[in-house]
């Protein structure tokens, strides 16, 4: 694999990122195990990624953040703005933030 390259492949539900989301925001138990084996339970709500995009130490947002989230993802939701590619990325996002590298840095400049 290329250096830097990250392979990500979605194929998640709606139903299934507002599951994911609402454990997210409201589930010790489904937080603990994210943490603990992010990219199985991504896997298990059909987003794969690349392992060494999986930060080694998961640091989840507060549930309420999440819980914020998940309302506007299903505000979204009821007025058709979202697809399946959306609902993949907004979990990514709110599970793993800012600590997964989907952006790289402009290195040229």
């Amino acid at each position: 694999m290329d250096e830097g390259h990250i392979d990500i492949r979605i194929s998640i539900y709606p139903e299934q990122c507002l599951e994911f989301l609402g454990k997210l925001a409201r589930d010790d138990d489904f937080r603990a195990e994210f943490v603990e084996d992010a990219g199985g339970v991504l896997g298990s709500y059909g987003i794969e990624i690349s392992p060494e995009a999986i930060p080694d130490k998961v640091e989840l947002p507060p549930k309420g953040e999440v819980e914020d989230f998940l309302r506007e993802v299903e505000e979204r939701d009821r007025l058709g703005k979202t697809t399946q590619q959306a609902h993949g990325y907004a979990v990514l996002y709110m599970a793993l933030g800012h600590a997964m590298p989907l952006v790289a840095a402009d290195e040229a400049g």
